[in-house]
């Protein structure tokens, strides 16, 4: 990794405490918050993390609704915190998270996951600051759920942006629709329908024209979908 990664981690202070110096040597820098307003409220004024660990176990209130909220970012990385004591909560855990580690952390482990979900991230422009300019013609929002098209503001849905954030990550490579299914609706296999992925990629099509009406993002048929901005 070339630059140090955010991560912002949510939960007891008592949970996270003695992963801080260890992650700082491992070239991340941490930023911890004790709940889930806390997150959203920092998600909101300062930008988006590269990635967000949480304990599902919050003051303020259920992990999961976190975690169903953060989905709202798009394709936002996250690793959550289990309990062998809670049934069935890893398999609840993966239908909104990439991955989950068991209580009591395991610093090498927990370090490990994180450096396997982010070697799998090929454009970081969605972390820091919320407006990330593409090309000269085309900005995008994380945080809001907006685009700006040659000046003019544009409003994403989450599913919308959750699929332009996947697609910028591959900027220029053919992405699969298995893989853009995957990602966007990691909560629902049975949402994964070709026919309502190309509904949702022909609106957001729209969206992103270039001024001379050309897309942004190309079919490449019986393969997958490309985004080429710039």
């Amino acid at each position: 990794m070339d630059t140090p990664k955010r991560l912002l981690v949510v939960g007891d202070g008592s949970v996270f405490g003695r992963l801080k110096d260890w992650l700082f040597v491992e070239k991340f820098e941490m930023t911890t918050v004790p709940g889930g307003m806390e997150a959203l409220t920092m998600l909101r004024q300062g930008g988006l993390p590269h990635l967000v660990v949480l304990d599902l176990d919050l003051h303020d209130m259920d992990g999961l609704d976190l975690c169903r909220e953060l989905q709202q970012y798009g394709d936002l990385p996250v690793v959550v915190l289990v309990r062998d004591d809670v049934p069935g909560q890893a398999a609840r855990v993966l239908q909104y998270a990439d991955d989950y580690i068991r209580l009591p952390v395991d610093p090498d482990e927990l370090v490990m996951r994180i450096r396997r979900i982010l070697s799998r991230v090929k454009n970081f422009d969605y972390a820091g600051g919320q407006v990330v300019e593409l090309c000269d013609f085309l900005a995008v929002d994380y945080v809001q759920r907006r685009v700006i098209v040659d000046g003019i503001e544009r409003r994403l849905t989450p599913i919308e942006m959750a699929l332009l954030q996947v697609l910028v990550r591959y900027d220029g490579q053919v992405v699969s629709a298995e893989t853009l299914m995957e990602r966007v609706w990691r909560n629902g296999r049975r949402f994964r329908d070709p026919n309502v992925l190309r509904v949702h990629i022909h609106r957001l099509r729209a969206k992103l024209r270039r001024p001379n009406g050309d897309p942004v993002i190309r079919t490449e048929r019986g393969v997958g979908y490309l985004f080429a901005a710039c």
